[in-house]
């Protein structure tokens, strides 16, 4: 059996679409191969994920029922009150004590 080698002529028109539809099938194939990639991709890095959004969860759980361990910024902080029988601090004594330690250290 013999084959024979048969050449076509087409028209620019033909070969232009000819062209057209091998770039959209060529397209079509890189769209099905990333897609698959993609999905393969997110299959194995969701159980991953599912660890990771479970911890989280967990601590977001702990910070929220957890007491706050220093004051927020802007917060006003009174000070503790005195031991029982004991005065209050007298602010003039405070006054007093500013002024021995501006001596001491110098004034700023």
């Amino acid at each position: 059996m013999k084959f024979t080698i048969i050449f076509l002529t087409y028209s620019e028109e033909a070969v232009q679409y000819l062209e057209l539809c091998q770039i959209e099938r060529r397209h079509q194939a890189a769209i099905t191969i990333q897609s698959r990639v993609r999905g393969w991709h997110c299959r194995r890095r969701w159980p991953l994920l599912k660890r990771q959004l479970k911890l989280h969860q967990i601590m977001v759980k702990i910070k929220r029922d957890a007491p706050p361990c220093r004051p927020k910024l802007f917060d006003v902080i009174e000070p503790p009150p005195p031991p029982p029988g004991r005065p209050p601090p007298d602010p003039d004594d405070q006054q007093h004590i500013m002024q021995q330690t501006r001596q001491i250290y110098g004034a700023r």
